[in-house]
């Protein structure tokens, strides 16, 4: 092959050759640069099984864009011979470096940890290496990690192209599922990972034998020598690391690589010598399966934050006064973005991210400032905009940005603080501390900010409460993996935050974000209704053991009492108690309009609800429950053009479609609200509207068609939509039994059955009354509880 040209591609020299493939320099002779490109050899060509897995190998790597994998930058096929073209990395592989034996104890955890991030970014990608040895690791000469050879990966999704398949990997490196020929996924990988540490540790590998068959042997049922035997530096935080890796069963291991990045940073700041991680507390391993009432209540499509989750038992009622005068920008307001990570390690951008909302978070507890939500000021994350635009957007004046640079436990912190219309820099600094000063860093730029608008306080200025720097640097990543809110990434949330209690007992905020992971959970099914319910009191309750005057935990009772304890006054003391202490949080003022729309106080609802969006103005679900105030109460315009809004910020968002299709059908408006209908993306709610849209055209035969789909397809989990689109069909009967079939299934849409205008037809029915009392929802109730609350201005 040297000397030969293979497309615009001038082979030099040969490399190397696996049993996957055979690999040769070359010149790009287009692009002018060098490209290592690698041939599936001649006798795997004619197997088709092979074949397949070398065209993988292309798809899933050239999918990836991370700097500790390999580019891909061409595929193709010469004399019958497929090829991959990637980039070309000047150094060597990690196999040879660990064979020189001067791999230090703090190399071994840089070179794992860029191994990590690397199978974090492919797991993401639903890319599992199952390949992963020194062999498929290079290190070039500035030290950087490139994982390369995805040509045994297995992509999310694909299937299993034989039973042989399935063991393929380098024995010693193999996980136990792995050699048993079992299905795997991203914690095999990790094992392998585990195995590829150890050896860089020790110079020697964990499972050993005189062939193939007792190899695997030990890994499946022997366990490895500590690694202290052979490496007296080790300390007990990293015997614990490499043990959790090598767990034999999966669920004993980590369950994502970004939660073995946490602890294998944690030990590059110790030099892997003084190993501090604790064992998990009891009882926080835990799964269970709840599926119902997911897509109930049309109105909950919108409803973001922890606790926005209705289920229907109420018992009683509330009136609610508030000022619904939302504030319109003026000097003193300001948008924390989202400030840029600047450490070597891209995962340490949810620190970054962190510190921000921390800042943002602290700033929001002045009433007399106007700060803007969380989800509209990191929705410019990466969007190259002048901030003059930004602030336009989110109609402020000052802008609060900078950076963070993490290393071990070193931080360097830099904030400015913009006046947007001049793009004048008011105030600049920057804090080169420990990580043990973070919160007195918090405490420092939030006093300069106030001082530089000129804020005059009427209280004490808001303080950070303290903890453990490694605590909160868990806490801070579990609460990333929960707003990605992929299954991996909350189990890993989970186990952060064991962590990090483990380190502080009484971290409150750790505690009340466990409880935030076990509603997410809750809510995707994860867990059933009563333990997830349970775990989430118990942590919402040490959290106010802790810090009594803890807002947000007692907005998550308020929560709670609302949607799983029915218990409507108990939820109005707990919301009316969070905002005395939080009055300008938006999270806690949406949670309470939700209150006061399920107990029917739709204008107090709207107003607060304004109030949110003025302050959250870039969020379309702010916009799109906006829109559901509107919609009950009658406001039909209104609530299209907040729906138009919410489509307009987020085009894919479900439920608008269907929303607005219902505003104009209330309206009068069929023909539009049929094809409104027909828009609508997800289907179950597609379904919904078809069936009332056909109805109201007289086209009886397309309507039955959609209800009987519907009712096949999702009887348990629309039993309340049923309901209402009989009763708007005026099948009177059949809605009531379909009524009592959503109060055995706990359907959350009963929470909003007050509101819900679809049931118009049979609320003279003698039976609607009687119902309501059954269900908690009496009118007389509704009016019965107090809650006053006083937005700021």
């Amino acid at each position: 092959m040297i000397g030969r040209t293979v497309s615009h591609y001038r082979i030099t020299e040969k490399l190397g050759a696996g049993g996957m493939g055979e690999v040769y320099l070359a010149n790009d002779t287009e692009l002018g640069r060098r490209v290592a490109i690698k041939f599936l050899p001649a006798h795997y060509s004619r197997e088709p099984d092979a074949a397949k897995r070398f065209r993988r190998e292309a798809k899933a790597a050239a999918a990836l864009n991370h700097p500790n994998i390999i580019t891909i930058h061409d595929v193709g096929t010469h004399d019958g011979r497929q090829y991959i073209v990637m980039e070309h990395v000047d150094g060597e592989t990690l196999a040879k470096v660990i064979k020189r034996g001067d791999i230090t104890l703090q190399r071994a955890l840089e070179i794992a940890s860029q191994i990590f991030d690397g199978l974090a970014a492919a797991h993401d990608a639903g890319i599992i290496h199952r390949d992963v040895k020194p062999e498929n690791v290079l290190i070039d000469r500035q030290g950087r990690v490139r994982i390369l050879d995805f040509g045994l990966a297995k992509l999310h999704g694909a299937s299993v192209i034989t039973a042989e398949e399935s063991t393929v990997g380098t024995a010693a490196y193999m996980s136990p599922e792995q050699a048993r020929g079992a299905e795997v996924d991203a914690r095999s990988d990790l094992f392998s990972a585990g195995v590829v540490l150890y050896e860089m540790v020790t110079g020697r590998r964990p499972f050993a034998g005189e062939h193939r068959e007792a190899v695997v042997y030990a890994i499946l049922h022997e366990e490895p020598q500590p690694l202290r035997r052979y490496n007296g530096q080790v300390g007990d935080g990293l015997e614990r690391v490499v043990s959790k890796l090598l767990a034999k069963e999966p669920q004993s291991r980590y369950p994502s690589a970004q939660g073995v990045l946490v602890d294998v940073h944690a030990e590059q700041a110790q030099g892997g010598k003084q190993g501090s991680l604790p064992p998990r507390p009891p009882g926080t391993l835990r799964r269970g399966l709840w599926i119902g009432g997911a897509i109930a209540v049309v109105a909950a499509l919108f409803v973001g934050g922890w606790w926005a989750r209705q289920r229907g038992r109420s018992t009683d009622a509330v009136t609610m006064t508030a000022r619904e005068t939302p504030a319109s920008p003026e000097n003193k307001s300001i948008a924390v973005l989202p400030f840029v990570n600047m450490s070597d390690e891209p995962s340490n951008e949810y620190f970054s991210d962190g510190i921000s909302e921390e800042l943002l978070n602290l700033l929001v507890k002045i009433p007399e400032l106007r700060v803007v939500s969380r989800s509209s000021a990191f929705s410019f994350k990466g969007k190259n905009m002048e901030i003059r635009e930004i602030a336009e957007r989110l109609h402020v004046v000052h802008i609060l940005e900078g950076s963070v640079r993490r290393a071990g436990d070193r931080v360097r912190i830099t904030a400015q603080l913009i006046e947007a219309e001049s793009d004048r820099h008011l105030w600049s600094e920057t804090y080169d501390r420990t990580l043990d000063d973070i919160f007195a860093i918090q405490e420092e730029i939030a006093a300069d900010v106030v001082a530089q608008l000129k804020v005059t306080l009427l209280g004490e200025p808001p303080q950070v409460g303290s903890t453990n720097a490694r605590a909160f640097a868990l806490y801070l990543l579990a609460r990333h993996l929960n707003r990605q809110g992929t299954a991996e990434g909350l189990n890993t949330a989970v186990d952060l935050i064991a962590q990090a209690l483990a380190l502080d007992p009484d971290y409150a905020e750790a505690w009340a974000e466990l409880a935030r992971t076990y509603s997410i959970e809750m809510n995707k099914g994860l867990l059933s209704q009563d333990e997830g319910n349970r775990l989430f009191r118990n942590a919402i309750n040490k959290a106010l053991l802790i810090e009594p005057e803890l807002a947000i935990a007692h907005s998550g009772l308020g929560w709670i009492a609302m949607t799983y304890d029915g218990d409507l006054g108990a939820a109005a003391r707990h919301y009316e108690h969070a905002l005395a202490l939080e009055p300008s949080n938006t999270e806690i003022i949406g949670r309470a309009a939700l209150l006061c729309k399920n107990i029917g106080r739709l204008e107090l609802a709207i107003g607060m609800q304004e109030y949110v969006v003025a302050r959250d103005p870039v969020n379309p679900g702010g916009h799109g429950n906006l829109g559901n105030f509107y919609l009950s109460a009658g406001r039909l315009d209104e609530a299209i053009a907040s729906y138009r809004t919410a489509l307009t910020l987020s085009p894919g968002i479900f439920g608008a479609h269907s929303l607005i299709g219902t505003a104009l059908l209330l309206g009068g408006k069929n023909e539009a609200a049929l094809a409104e209908m027909q828009l609508e993306s997800l289907e179950v709610h597609r379904l919904i509207g078809l069936v009332i849209a056909h109805h109201a055209l007289g086209q009886h035969v397309e309507s039955d068609a959609a209800l009987g789909e519907l009712i096949e397809k999702y009887e348990r989990d629309a039993a309340f939509n049923v309901a209402y689109v009989l009763a708007f069909r005026g099948e009177a009967g059949r809605a009531f039994e379909w009524l009592d079939k959503a109060v055995k299934y706990n359907d959350p849409g009963l929470a909003d059955i007050v509101n819900e205008r679809l049931f118009a037809n049979i609320h003279s029915d003698p039976r609607w009354l009687p119902f309501l009392r059954r269900i908690g929802k009496a009118p007389e109730k509704l009016t019965a509880i107090a809650f006053k609350v006083t937005l700021p201005e």
